[in-house]
């Protein structure tokens, strides 16, 4: 069993948000996992060379972060089946879909209302706004919320692109050309171009992958919808894994809390 100890001059209440910050930041220089609990598990290293492997220059935490998306990210890092560590990064993305579609939808209407055109006294500018928040309380009603267009807006707004590159390259070289030459079969997923001149395509254009092959993992009904074959596709699913981690990565820090 390995224990954490941590200690201070004066008395706090946050020691449980301190040790998942510390979880965090472990998992994330280490790829080390580790939980809270009578039973600790660790994990075997696999990504451990994009990161600071030398316990020597691990620096402690300076940011909290919330404990759902570490224990999600723990979990990840655990996992020793392709599927269980792909989903485990996905459930950190999706913990803000409903916050950011909301948003979304919020800065629809403003932008409508505060055109120089839009006029309170006009019924048809009105009834226009009255659609727009219509088209989007249905769609949620009868869908949920449009999840491969909430995991675009997560990642437009807590990933960066060039910083996603950097961490592909480091884990392998020749990850980005991988994604931009090959597809994945079994999601019906289409290549990705992670350099493109257009910044905010690259991001839908992730969206779509990494929703497919969401999608591919967790339906299994019997039909014409690519899915996943369990142990069969694990190789080709082990590709798709750091384009996920290091977007979870991102959105857990882009959150994070000063310390």
């Amino acid at each position: 069993m390995t224990t954490l100890q941590i200690r201070a001059n004066n008395t706090r209440s946050d020691f449980e948000s301190l040790a998942h910050a510390f979880l965090f930041q472990a998992a994330y220089n280490l790829d080390t996992s580790a939980r809270i609990g009578l039973d600790p598990h660790l994990s075997t290293p696999r990504i451990q060379k994009v990161r600071r492997a030398q316990e020597s220059t691990f620096d402690a935490p300076r940011q909290s972060y919330d404990a759902d998306l570490v224990s999600h990210y723990l979990m990840g890092v655990a996992a020793e089946m392709p599927l269980l560590e792909y989903l485990s990064y996905y459930h950190i993305a999706e913990h803000y879909f409903d916050k950011v579609f909301n948003a979304d939808l919020v800065d629809q209407v403003r932008v409508s209302i505060t055109d120089p055109s839009f006029s309170v006294r006009r019924s048809k500018d009105i009834e226009k706004i009255i659609k727009t928040i219509d088209r989007a309380h249905r769609q949620v009603r009868e869908d949920g919320v449009n999840e491969q267009r909430a995991l675009e807006l997560v990642l437009e707004k807590f990933v960066d692109v060039d910083r996603l590159i950097s961490d592909l390259n480091a884990w392998d070289g020749n990850i980005v050309q991988y994604y931009k030459t090959y597809g994945v079969p079994f999601a019906g997923a289409s290549k990705l171009d992670l350099q493109p001149s257009d910044g905010g395509e690259v991001k839908k254009a992730i969206a779509r992958r990494i929703y497919k092959v969401r999608n591919a993992l967790v339906h299994a009904k019997e039909g014409s919808l690519p899915k996943y074959a369990p142990f069969a596709h694990d190789v080709e699913l082990a590709q798709e894994i750091p384009l996920m981690r290091f977007a979870a990565e991102q959105i857990i820090i882009k959150n994070g809390t000063s310390l």
